[in-house]
């Protein structure tokens, strides 16, 4: 498990009917603050994708894009 952290990445897959680019940030913080922003039609994995980030990280700023390009 992270304990703390500052940094960036970004990753892209494409695929036959679709490309997806995901970018993190993380900023040092005293408490966790977890920020999703991603498209409407899949927000149903906004949850599942806060409960992994929560298992991984214990305090920070974590602020993440995902596009869907159709």
């Amino acid at each position: 498990m992270l304990v703390s952290m500052t940094g960036f990445g970004e990753s892209s897959v494409s695929g036959e009917f679709f490309d997806i680019k995901m970018e993190v940030k993380s900023f040092n913080s005293r408490y966790l603050d977890i920020d999703i922003k991603m498209p409407k039609n899949i927000s149903y994995l906004e949850i599942k994708l806060n409960n992994l980030i929560k298992k991984r990280v214990a305090r920070g700023k974590v602020i993440f894009f995902i596009n869907l390009i159709e």
